[in-house]
């Protein structure tokens, strides 16, 4: 009868290596998101036609509230201190 030695050492190791190297494939693969920064295409975004105001009674902004691509600014409610900004404009 012949005796088979198996190198539990080397063994070991290649197992340990190829757990390793599985696990960083993995986490390579959940790390390839989007990473844009543009808004999701299912996110509400207000858009303002100018960030300043100056506070002289004639300066104005228009908000807008987008969606995507899309316009829905007259589906939606701009709230100003828990009151409704009228006509979405801001003086």
């Amino acid at each position: 009868m012949e005796r088979i030695w198996i190198n539990w050492k080397d063994n070991c190791r290649k197992a340990l290596s190829s757990v390793v190297a599985f696990l960083l494939v993995l986490v390579m693969y959940g790390c390839s998101g989007n990473s844009s920064d543009e808004p999701e295409s299912e996110m509400l975004v207000l858009n303002a036609t100018s960030l300043l105001i100056e506070a002289d009674g004639a300066d104005v902004t228009e908000f807008t509230v987008t969606k995507g691509n899309q316009d829905v600014t007259a589906a939606a409610e701009i709230l100003q201190d828990g009151n409704n900004v009228v006509l979405n404009v801001f003086r």
